[in-house]
């Protein structure tokens, strides 16, 4: 005898968990990035990848984000050994932290934009839209 599945809907919203979780990694990705945390700021924003990597892929032209991200990634771990060094030897000279800095920024706020665009960061309206309420 053949099982049929039923197909479910759930009425269980993950959506505001999601949010809610996301809410914690900016804060945490804000506070790593005040106090030059490079490596936990560049870890909470893989965690915030992760949680928007399914909504990513719905995302039109998902592969080139997908590759951007990747991007990212690998210039943060090419540069990494640079956050180490003494800059004292060099006459205290930060152009390469400046380049993991920016990197780390540059990410942090395309990931940003990423969740507005998933529908799960802030939300905008045309003014001419708060008259219909």
């Amino acid at each position: 005898m053949e099982e049929q599945l039923e197909e479910e809907t759930s009425s269980f919203n993950e959506a505001k968990f999601q949010i809610a979780r996301l809410n914690e990694f900016w804060i945490a990705a804000e506070s790593f990035a005040n106090k030059d945390k490079y490596d936990s700021w560049y870890l909470i924003l893989n965690s915030i990848e992760r949680e928007l990597y399914s909504d990513i892929l719905k995302l039109k032209g998902s592969k080139t984000i997908l590759f951007n991200l990747k991007k990212f990634k690998e210039r943060f771990i090419k540069s990494k050994s640079l956050i180490k060094v003494d800059y004292k030897q060099w006459g205290g000279k930060r152009t390469d932290i400046i380049y993991v800095l920016d990197n780390l920024d540059n990410r942090h706020k395309y990931l940003k934009d990423i969740q507005t665009r998933t529908g799960k960061g802030g939300s905008y309206r045309d003014k001419d839209d708060e008259d219909l309420e």
